[in-house]
This record gives structure tokens, sequence and C-alpha cells, in this order.
């Protein structure tokens, strides 16, 4: 046996001499690569094959013989047998994307397959960005954690990627043996301490691609070596408004010149701070201004001492959460890293790092930084002055003084309490008073009667009774023992302000009610009152009685709550004369409302409460879809049958939404069949009052459902067929039934369909704060002053437009007042608020009564568009007023009004149509005005009120601008015509006429907030809904062109078609005149080719001193009227002057003479025209009356017009070149 054992094991051993290992090929690079049209060994991959056992080579590896295979060959390499390399056989051939497939195999069973891409040839090596790198190492860095010295970088302009990829490589063997490259990032890392006794190392970092044919390039690295360790211990502190970075000395004392903090906060740039050293300190602080909370450092330190810098330290990234302290701020002096003690205090360290602050006098708190004002001695009368804080101190006053500094004299001098003893509490006094209680006096003070405790003994009425005394009544149901009295006690307290109030009862002494006799009683009552019709009065009050008695067991039991219900039910048909009786006598309808409302009130809802009655139905219903609106739609019993009540009342999300009670909403809801417990005030008439409607009440708890911008949705069934029903509610305050905050909807199918809103005004369309009511009377008022203004504004616009469309010119290059800017900007004005006042006046309101929820719809995007328009098109006047009067000289402009029409139209048009595509019911009204809604806030402010605000901001800095040149002195002369204190009419009538063109009274609207609303909104109405009309009496009443044309029009027949003076229409000796001056004016220009200074015509803009006056003048002369170009009367024998005409003259004359200047620049040259006049016209002169006036004239094309000034003797017909 142990012979087969031993020969069995000789076998195994020599079996595993004998077999070789397993072959072994290895592909490196694979898939490889090759370039197109490669030639002949071309180099492409290398194929490693040996017995993995005796990592001995292998002989005889070779190709699979397949087409592909052909092109390569493999080749042993002598130095190293494991080695093939793989190269072309024959020319690559292949288009760009084809792939080799092929085998290399070794004997039967071992062969790997080889895939090669055919590439474009890799042209370009990688580049570096430098020639040399230069880098900095510590010695010991490696143990330091400080192995990064640096980075190189590369690139490759190959474009394909395969071409372009490469890794960085240090193939120097004694280099590799310290340093390392990252193949990818090129970051040089230390791998070994270096020797010390040398102080430099210089290799080579090659980068080698990974394209076809293979390229690589090489860049030098010279890296010194130093011993300077730089700063590793670092603390960060942080107070309110600045930090403070902290490190510990990494020489140990030695010299150091200065660190170098580099610094960088979030994402801004890197700074670098330079941190200065006097002396040997252990530790160095820096301070960095600014709110600190939330940032994030990223900051090393280097140190230099004479001779060297250190390498950077370890990077260190700290994010500021809060106040305090950050790194290893424990190795650090408190006085060191805060320097805490301000105002020259002396800053102490104490054994644990802490420190404190030893203050100089006046000073205190823990930084020295508080103000001690107990060194002033505040405290009067004895007291004794303690510091508490910055500027705030306490005085200890003596018993008979008190206040901030004991000047006030004790109340308790004059014995507030009478018989209670009297002592300070705070800036006031407290009594004890002889009945135990503590209050401000010793007063007889009274808990009033009171009667809405119940328990399980029955319902109490406690009658008035003195604080600190006990309320005794006797048990309604008798005493428990024959040895007690039989009281409930309740004792009346009263408040520490005098405020008396009820404690809670004791019936402990009471005989407490069965709830199964309390079933069965109401049973029997709910029988008795099945026909209610001929109870008296007493019998209500006392089934009243006695429901109150049993009301405490509803709550436990819902049988004996549905009983309770159907007994209340049962009373509401009772005769009415004889429920009203009742109620005055002993309050029967009252207290059995209470009974109702008490229970909903207070019923625990862990699930759903709903009682169905005949008469009554109650529900209460813990809400928990409060993104959805609520609908209660009421069932009534009758016989054995549950029938709908006629009733729905729908709840808006937004009522739901507001709750302000914890949890879901909870909702309690009641409807009678009958409103004959709702007994108005005795002084209405019985005739008045509705017995016979149904009535549904609802309740969020914790909610008062007044101002939904979504109303709530009440459907009631009507009383009678074919009559009219209004929608009312109970005002439990007043005790009668009101319409206030109802609106009827509808009357269809026999039921009035009722919403909650108010009545609406112009004011609306930019009310800021719609849940603020103004009341009814004055929501009336501001209705009726709408329309009213509304209806003027439209007489006053629809005759502007009529006014500037009829005077129209007869020629493209005569003047006319619909052919200005100002002009064409004003009619399209007009135009969008004539618009804007029809529709409001005309559809808003009856659109919703005649053609329901479509109509309306469709009038409030009307109207929120044409209002949009209207403030574009104010904003548009603005623009081209502060063009026109502040800047003077703009640049000419093409298409001038198809840009404002397409900003003034268009734009508004975008918003209506955005705010219709995200949701059509944004215009879905819940009031009577069809508007944009206000029940989408986003929509609201982002569509109306946020680009209206904008508009009326630009207009008012505008309106501040335009108002200042308007009421600016006049001159005349050279002299200032009126006192600068002191406004003419026409600058008070131009201010209001720019107030009215930029809407500036709609800067009232934003700012009918709370208590201000109602006031804003009575001027916001007033001025706005006259604007129209404002505008028509200052464009048009005041306007003297306006005036002589219409004047024209009355008393000849013919339309004005230029502006000037009417004499041109009516005089055929001005006419005359005109045509003698013009041929006068004509051999004028032919002869005289040079001007008064006998300078040739076409040097006259060459003339500096001339160009100057004229750009200087132009820019004065400037004004609001020139901008609307209303003609001037002028003084004299001629009725009529310029405004500036004085000026003009003083500018342009010399020995009285004056010139008119005109350029034309054709392409072909120029053509000048020069114009003498010396004197009067008659060889006058023209004493204290200047003539001349002011012409602008374009010369040159009309796409490169330059504009200048120049100066005309004035016709009698106003002419404009």
């Amino acid at each position: 046996m142990d012979s087969k054992i031993i020969l069995l094991v000789v076998s195994i051993t020599s079996v595993a001499i004998v077999v070789k290992g397993k072959a072994v090929l290895q592909v490196n690079t694979n898939p490889g690569l090759i370039f197109q049209n490669a030639e002949p060994n071309e180099p492409v991959l290398s194929i490693s094959a040996f017995d993995d056992v005796t990592d001995a080579p292998l002989s005889g590896v070779a190709l699979t013989s397949i087409p592909d295979a052909e092109y390569f060959k493999l080749e042993q390499h002598q130095r190293f047998p494991k080695e093939h390399a793989l190269k072309v056989k024959k020319k690559i051939d292949k288009p760009v994307g084809y792939v080799f497939q092929f085998n290399v195999y070794y004997g039967a069973y071992t062969d790997q397959l080889i895939k090669i891409n055919v590439t474009e040839r890799n042209q370009y090596a990688p580049k570096f960005d430098k020639s040399v790198y230069t880098f900095l190492a510590l010695r010991n860095g490696y143990e330091e954690n400080l192995t990064e010295i640096g980075s190189v970088h590369a690139t490759d302009a190959d474009r394909e990627a395969y071409n372009k990829k490469f890794h960085y490589h240090i193939l120097d063997p004694m280099a590799s043996q310290y340093f390392h490259v990252d193949l990818e990032t090129g970051t040089l890392d230390l791998i070994d301490v270096l020797p010390s006794g040398r102080n430099n190392y210089t290799f080579n970092v090659t980068a080698i691609d990974g394209g076809s044919p293979q390229q690589l390039n090489s860049v030098r690295i010279i890296a010194r070596v130093t011993d300077l360790k730089p700063p590793d211990i670092f603390c960060v502190a942080v107070d309110e408004d600045s930090a403070r970075v902290c490190w510990k000395d990494p020489t140990n004392g030695s010299y150091v010149m200065k660190y170098e903090l580099t610094l960088q906060m979030d994402n801004d740039d890197v700074n670098t701070t330079d941190v200065r050293v006097d002396g040997v300190q252990d530790e160095t602080c820096t301070i960095i201004p600014g709110e600190q909370l939330g940032r994030n450092y990223t900051f090393n330190v280097r140190v230099l001492n004479a001779l060297e810098w250190s390498p950077q330290s370890l990077q260190r990234k700290v994010r500021i959460a809060k106040k305090g302290r950050y790194g290893d701020c424990p190795l650090f002096s408190d006085c060191s890293i805060l320097t805490p003690c301000a105002n020259e205090g002396n800053c102490l360290v104490e054994n644990d790092a802490s420190y404190t602050c030893n203050c100089t006098r006046g000073f205190g708190g823990d930084n020295c930084t508080d103000v001690d004002l107990c060194t002033t001695d505040p405290c009067k009368n004895g007291g004794v002055c303690t510091f508490t804080g910055d500027k705030n101190y306490t005085c200890d006053c003596p018993p008979t003084f008190f206040g901030a500094q004991c000047e006030k004299v004790s109340p308790c001098v004059k014995n507030p309490c009478g018989a209670g003893f009297c002592s300070l509490a705070g800036d006031g006094h407290i009594c004890d008073c002889p009945d135990g209680t503590s209050r401000l006096n010793c007063d007889e003070a009274h808990c009033p009667s009171d009667d809405h405790f119940y328990d399980r003994t029955g319902r109490y009425h406690f009658p008035e009774t003195i604080s600190g005394d006990l309320a005794r009544v006797y048990c309604r149901h008798g005493a428990k023992s024959v040895l007690s009295f039989g009281y409930a006690i309740r004792r009346c307290s009263v408040s520490r302000d005098g405020v008396p109030h009820w404690e809670e009862p004791e019936t402990s002494e009471c005989v407490e009610l069965d709830s199964s006799a309390v079933s069965q009683n109401l049973r029997n009552l709910a029988s008795m009152t099945k026909d209610a019709s001929g109870l008296r009065s007493e019998e209500i009050a006392n089934i009243t009685t006695m429901l109150e008695e049993y009301f405490f067991f509803s709550f436990d039991d819902r049988e004996i709550a549905t009983e309770m219900t159907e007994v209340i039910g049962n009373l509401q048909d009772a005769n009415e004369s004889v429920i009203i009786e009742s109620n005055s006598r002993n309050h029967s309808s009252d207290r059995l409302l209470w009974l109702l409302n008490e229970y909903v009130s207070h019923v625990k809802t862990d699930t759903d409460v709903s009682i169905e009655t005949e008469n009554i139905n109650l529900k209460v219903v813990d809400h928990t879809r409060t993104d959805e609106a609520f609908i209660y739609q009421p069932k009534l019993t009758e016989k054995e049958y549950t029938i709908p009540s006629g009733i729905s009342l729908k709840l808006p999300p937004e009522a739901l939404t507001s709750s302000n009670s914890a949890g879901n909403p909870r909702i309690q809801l009641m409807t009678f069949r009958s409103s004959s417990f709702f007994i108005p005030t005795e002084d209405i008439p019985p005739q008045e009052i509705v017995l016979k409607q149904r009535v549904v009440s609802a309740v969020i708890k914790g909610r008062s459902i007044k101002n939904l911008t979504s109303p709530v949705e009440i459907k009631i069934q009507n009383i009678e067929n074919a009559a009219n029903h209004t929608c009312v509610f109970w005002d439990d305050e007043t005790r009668t039934w009101s319409n206030d905050g109802m609106v009827t909807h509808d009357q269809q199918n026999n039921k009035t369909t009722c919403y909650s809103t108010h009545l609406t005004s112009f004011a609306v369309l930019l009310d800021p704060s719609p849940d603020y009511s103004l009341g009814d009377d004055h929501e009336q008022i501001l209705t009726y002053i709408s329309y009213i203004g509304c209806g003027i504004s439209i007489l006053g616009l629809t005759l502007t437009i009529i006014t500037y469309s009829l005077f129209r010119p007869r020629s493209s290059s005569s003047s006319c007042i619909n052919r200005e800017k100002s002009g064409k900007i004003l009619m399209n004005l007009c135009a969008s608020m004539l618009i804007l006042n029809v529709v409001f006046v005309i559809g808003s309101e009856t659109s919703l009564a005649i053609s329901g929820d479509g109509m309306c719809k469709a009038v409030a995007i009307l109207l929120h568009y044409f209002l949009l328009t209207t403030l574009a098109w104010m904003m548009v006047e603005a623009v081209n007023m502060y063009q026109a009067l502040i800047t003077v000289f703009a640049k000419y402009s093409g298409f001038f009004m198809l840009k404002r029409c397409i900003c003034a139209w268009g734009v508004p048009a975008l918003i209506v149509i955005i705010t219709i595509s995200i949701d059509i019911n944004n215009y879905k009204t819940t009031t009577q005005l069809c508007f944009l809604s206000q029940g989408n806030a986003v929509a609201f402010y982002a569509a109306l009120l946020g680009p209206a605000c904008l508009v009326l901001l630009i207009n008012f800095a505008v309106f501040i601008m335009v108002s200042r040149v308007i009421l600016r002195p006049r001159f005349k002369g050279g002299q200032v015509v009126s006192n600068s204190d002191s406004l003419n009419p026409a600058q008070i009538r131009g201010a209001f006429t720019v107030m009215t063109l930029l809407g500036i009274t709609w800067v009232f609207g934003p700012f009918a907030i709370k208590e201000a609303k109602i006031v804003v909104n009575y001027v916001f109405t007033i001025l706005n809904s006259l604007q129209g009309f404002l505008i028509f009496v200052f464009r048009c009443c005041f306007n003297p062109e306006v005036r002589m044309s219409w004047l024209l029009l009355i008393k000849t027949g013919k339309f004005k078609r230029r502006k000037g003076p009417i004499s041109a229409y009516t005089s055929d000796t001005s006419s005359k005149g005109d045509s003698k001056l013009n041929g006068s004016y004509a051999e004028t220009v032919k002869s005289n080719m040079y001007n008064s200074y006998g300078k040739p015509r076409h040097m006259l803009n060459n003339d500096k001193n001339l160009d100057k006056n004229t750009n200087n003048h132009s820019k004065a002369s400037k004004d609001l009227h020139s901008y609307f170009n209303d003609s001037k009367h002028r003084k004299g024998s001629d009725g009529r002057k310029s405004s500036s005409s004085s000026d003009n003259g003083r500018l342009y004359s010399r020995n009285g003479e004056h010139h008119m200047t005109t350029e034309r620049n054709g392409k072909n040259g120029e053509h000048h025209m020069t114009t003498e006049r010396n004197g009067h016209r008659n060889g006058q002169q023209d004493h204290g009356q200047d003539r001349n006036c002011v012409t602008t004239i374009y010369t040159g094309r009309f796409s490169e017009a330059k504009r200048s000034s120049g100066f005309m003797p004035c016709t009698d017909e106003f002419t404009r070149l």
C-alpha cells in the first residue's frame, strides 16, 4: 500500500516537469491604426508571445491566411525575441475608415483577433506651450505632502481626434526615480525625497500621440530644489464684516522678509497680496474686508527669506457658513488671530487660549467696542448705574423713584390701590387687592352674564357677578346628594389690567343626564313638533330651552345630533307670526341658530359630518384638495326619500388656501329650507321679511370670506317662477338682509345665480390692492365719474382726430399740423384712447349681462390691449419730446412712424397674445367689469401692472426734464424777460400740456393702497377719465394754428393747407407783397455771391465762429412751442413775432445786417444762396423790434442730411425750408 502511494507521487512530479505552460499572445494597442497609402515596413503595433510558466519566447507566431492579413507581416525582434513587430507588407490602398480584421496565432489553440483602422495621416507632433519649464520643488516635499511642483501643457494641431490624442511621459530613467508626470494632465509630482547636495534636476517630458505614423515632441524641465518650507498651519477667523487669515512661521524663527498670499473668493479673479513681517513673528495675519458669509476661500501661501522663495503651500479651501474660526485655530492665540480689543484695550491671553480685554475708561464689552455711559453718571436721585452693553445701562433706583434714569416719582406714592398693596411693575404699578386678585387698581369689576355654558348636567345662565365672587345657580336637574345644596359654581376673576372674566364652572354637585333618556326625549319632541303649525310662542320657547339642556350630548352621539336637528327643522314650519313673537320675547330663533352654529363649529371631524333632515342640512368637512374648488349641493329628506335642496354653492380655491388655521381648512355648511329663523330687526315691517326662501351658510374656520378675487358662486331655486329675485346675505351685526358685496348674475331655469362682487370704476384698471374695499357708496360715485368723464373724453378725442385729419397739406413739401411728428403721434394716441374709452363704456359691463362669458372675455382682451397701447403711445410721445426738447440735435431716423407703430401697436399685441396662450381664463371675469383677472397674480402683474409702472416711470422722468426746460427764464436781447420766480401763463399751460400728453396723472394708480385708496382713486378717476378731453383743450383749443385753421374754414370755406397767419389766404395785397418780395429776394440771390465779411458764400460753412454760434443758439432756441409748431404772435404793426428772434438777430447781425444762408449739396457740385437785408423793408430802421425768424435748413441728400441754422426776414406768411 505504501509503495503504491510513493509511486503515484513520483509519477505526478515527473508529469509537472515535462508539461509546458500556456502560450500567451498579447497585442499592444488593439485595435491599431495605419494611415492611408502607408508604404511597406511602416510599423503598426507589437505582439508579445511567451510561455506563461517559463516566460520563454515563442517561435512560429503567424498570421491567418486571409486577404486582410496579406497587407501585413510579422518580424521577431532579435534582441527581444518575445516581441514581434507587425509591419505593413504592401501599400495600404484601402479607404479611410476601413477596418482590417485577421488573427495572429500560435499552434492550434492559441490565437488573437487583431483589428486595424485605416486613418488619415498623422501630420503634426504635439507642441508644448513653452520651450523650457522651470519649477520649484521642496526637497522633502514627498514627506510633507507637497508633491505637486507644476504642470506642462501641449497641444496637437491635427484635426482628427485619434491623431490629436497624446500622453505625457518621462523617458529618463534617472528622473523617473523622483518625478512622475500624469499621462493626461501633464501634472508633475514628486514620488520620493530628493537627495541632499543636489539643487537642480534637468530632464525631458515627452508627449507621444497615438496617430499613424506616431509623432512625439519633448520639452526641457528644470526643477530647482529648495529646503525652505512654506507655512502648513493656518487659521481663518470670521466676524461680521471681515476675515483674518493667519499662519504659523514655518522657519522656526529664521529671518523672513515677507509672505505672498494667493487668494481666490468664489469664482472671482485670483489676487496675490504681499504680507510683510517686522521682526520674528510666530504668527502672521492679514485682514480680508467685506461680507464673508456664504463665500468660498481658496488660498495658499509661500515665504521669502533673504535668498529664495519657498514653494506654494498646500492649497486650502474654506467655505464660510457662519461667523467663527476655521482650520487650525486652536493652535493660535486669540489675541493674534482676532486682535479683538478695540479703543486701546489690552488683550490678555488666558490659559485655554481664549482672551479677555482690559478696557480703558469709557469703554466696555468683550472687545472694548461698547460705549460705557455709566462714566457720565446718568442715574438721578441716588440711583446706581450698572453697565449692560453698548450705550446701555440700568439704574437701580430708590423705592420712591423709577424710570430709566430714576427721574420719575413712583406711582405708588399716590396710593392708587386703595385698600390693596401697591408695588412697581416696569414703568407702572400693580395692586394686590383684598379679593386676592392682582390688577392695576382695586376698583369693583363685574363679569357680564353668560348663558353659553353647557355640559352633561344641562345649560346654565350665570348672572352678572362682582370680581372675586362666586356665582351660584341651581343645578338644572337637581343635586346628586341630599346633603348638598345643588349649586353650579363659577368664579369671576379679573386680569392684571383689570378686565374681568369667567373661570370654568364647577358642576360636580349636579345630576348628569343620561344619553338614552335624552335620545328618547328628543324623539318625543320630534313627534310632537311634526306638525308645528299649531304651536304657540311659549311652547317654542320651552322646546328651545329643552334642546339647550340636551345639546351637550350631540357632540358624542350622532343620532342625538340628528334628532336635535330634526326638532329644530320642525320648528321652522311654525306659524310665521308665532316664530316672530317667540323670538321677540325669548330670542328663540337666535338661540336655535346659535345651537346649530355651535355644533358645526366644535363637532369632531375624524370623518366628514353630514346630517340631512326635512328642513335642515348640516355638513362639516376637513377639505384636503385646496387646489380645487369645493362644491356643496345639499339634500333634504322628504318622507323616506332624499331630494335635492335646490341649492348649489361653489367655494373657489382662493378661499380654501387662505385659511389661517393649521392643517386642512374646516368647511362648516348649513342649509335651511326656510329663512324663518332669520328675523330682521324690529324696525323692519314683517311684510318685508323673506320667510320662505332657502338659505345656505358657509364658514371656513379661521378665514373671513371677503374681497375674494374669485367669488363664491351660489345657485338657489327661486320662490316664484317669472319673478325677479335679488341675492342677499344675512348681516349678523345689523341683523338685516343686505345685498352689499352680492351680485345677481342671472336667473335661468328657475334658479338665481349669485356672485360675491363689488362695484367697479375706471380706477380699478390700475388698482394694485384690489383686496382693500372702498365701500359701496364710494364705488357707486366713482362709477358715475368714470362714465361721465369717459363720455366727455370720447367727444374731445373725436374732435381732436377730426381736426388733425381735416387740415392736410396740399403737397409733401407743405407744412401742416398733421405733417409734424408730434401730430402723427398724437393721432395714434387719440385713436387708441378713443377705442379704449368706447369699449369701456359700451362693453365692459353690458357684455357680461348680455352675452355671457365669451363676449366678456372678448371685451376684457380689447380693454387690456388698448390700455397697453394707450400707455405705449404715451411713452412714444415722451421719447419724441425728449429728443426734441432735451437732446435737440437728434440723428435722422428713417421710417420714423413705422418703427413707433410697431412698438406701440405690436408689443402690446404680443403681451396680450402670450397672456391668452398661457391661459384664456386670465380674462375670465369675477366682477361686473370685464377685464384681466386678478386671480392669477403673476399674469396680472407681468401683463399689466408691471409694464404700466415702467411706462409711467419713464414718462415721469421725461416730464421732470421737459418741465425744467419749459419753466426756465425767457431771454430777449440778452436780458431776462421774466423773473425766475414768476411764471407766465404760457409756461404753466405748456407744463400742463406735457403732463396731459405723457399721462403723468396715471402715476396715481399704483399708489391707491390701503388707507390712501379712497383719495387717490378719486383723483385718479377724475383726471384720467378726462384725459382725452384735456388733450383736446391743450392741443386744439389752445393751439393758435388750429384756431386759425378752423376760423379760415368757417369764414371762407377753405382748408388751411400750410402753417402761418391766415392773411395769406384772405388778402390779395399780402400775396402781391409776397411776390414782390420773392422777386427782390431772387435778384438779391443772383447778384449777391459774397457774405457781409467779404468771403465767398461757399466758405461760410468753414467759419468756425459762425458754426459755434449757430449750434449753440439752435439748442437754446428750441422750446415747447417749436415742438408743437404753434405760431407765435409778433408784437408791433405786423402783429406777430418769433419767440427767439432777438437772440437770433444778435448772434448773426453785424452793423444792422441780417443774413440768410442756404446750402444745397448735389452730386456734381454745390449751390449757394445768400441774402442780405439792411434795415426795415421800406428803408426804415426797425427800432426795438427784431424781424428775424429761425429757419432749419437741410443740405445734401435726404439720407445724408446735414443740419445747420440760419436766419431769414419774416414775411407776412410763415415760411419753412
